[in-house]
């Protein structure tokens, strides 16, 4: 089905399979800035449509593209049963297409589009700051901010490097115990090493894919990809507790990219261990990005993360019941950056 939108230029909406618009995405992306998307196309969008996502594009009076969005398939669970969040890429529009009013009219076409599917319970999406106002004049509705939250490892001054060596032990104090921390390869594990368990909480938790780490992570797994593994959990041998770590990035740092662990399990002994470990092997600062204000953050903080205030924005609409709880539950929500689609 396609829709118009009237205007200075003609404007058709199309919900499409990417797949079948390869060359047109592509060179609409590359041509506006993102050299990247071929790589994260050939990566990730087959896998993606397989699992329900699809593309938005508004095509101009020569039928070009001129708008595009995608709608990305997340699972996660939410006091016990499953979540399914449509999380949005970037919102990418022509040079002569950056005005308010289109952009609008094809979010809101997606919405109707999801809504009408019956399958996606939440839509959601961060947003620099014109693309959060188009998102909010299509009705999605802030829910949260994402902050960066980092723990300071290591420093190559040596008198700051004592501090830092100070204010592990004090973390480590508050641990009360060392734990036990093994590390792995990003190769060790095609899911999340640790055993399911029944979790009737208000917390909304990732159930992460081995399609998701490759798409969201270039060239996983790699040598900079580490799984770090944490105590015992309710099955026997596996781990209450894990982290995937990627280190070095871009910019040398450590980033924790996902949490997981089993119901009940707090984060201290993993965020203790797991700093310990990185600063054996170099890493000069652990990062992670949390929503500010909600209970993982307090937990991230209690561990010994220090909140730099990097703040954007989580827009989010709801299509479901169960969507319009887990927006009223927002601040229970254990997602990173690497749950969004930025």
């Amino acid at each position: 089905m396609s829709s118009s939108v009237r205007g200075t230029t003609p404007l058709t909406i199309l919900r499409v399979n990417p797949l079948e618009y390869e060359r047109e995405l592509k060179e609409f992306m590359v041509a506006n800035g993102h050299a990247e998307f071929p790589d994260f196309f050939d990566r990730g969008y087959p896998a993606a449509v397989r699992d329900g996502g699809a593309t938005w594009l508004g095509l101009g009076g020569d039928g070009d593209i001129c708008l595009s969005i995608t709608r990305f398939t997340h699972s996660f669970t939410f006091a016990g049963r499953p979540l399914v969040i449509g999380m949005l890429g970037n919102l990418m529009a022509s040079a002569d297409m950056r005005t308010f009013f289109p952009a609008v009219a094809m979010v809101r076409r997606m919405l109707a589009d999801t809504c009408a599917e019956g399958v996606i319970d939440l839509i959601c999406t961060d947003g620099l700051p014109k693309a959060a106002a188009v998102f909010k004049g299509a009705g999605l509705r802030p829910v949260g901010h994402m902050d960066r939250f980092v723990f300071p490892v290591r420093d190559r001054r040596w008198h700051r490097d004592a501090a830092v060596r100070g204010y592990q032990a004090l973390c480590r104090i508050r641990a009360l115990r060392g734990p036990v921390i093994s590390r792995h390869p990003g190769s060790a594990f095609e899911v999340a090493p640790v055993a399911t368990a029944a979790d009737g909480s208000r917390h909304v938790r990732p159930n992460h894919s081995r399609e998701l780490y490759r798409r969201r992570l270039s060239g996983y797994p790699g040598p900079a990809d580490h799984w770090f593994t944490c105590g015992v959990g309710g099955a026997a041998g596996s781990p209450a507790a894990a982290a995937l770590v990627r280190w070095p990035d871009e910019q040398g740092h450590a980033v924790l990219h996902a949490v997981y662990r089993t119901p009940g399990s707090t984060l201290r002994p993993l965020v203790t261990g797991l700093v310990r470990e990185l600063r054996a092997l170099g890493a000069h600062a652990l990062q992670v990005c949390a929503m500010r204000n909600g209970t993982f953050a307090t937990e991230l903080v209690r561990a010994g993360f220090i909140p730099r205030s990097d703040l954007m924005p989580i827009l989010a609409f709801a299509c479901t019941t169960a969507g319009d709880e887990a927006v009223r539950a927002a601040a229970h929500w254990e997602i990173t950056a690497f749950d969004m689609e930025r």
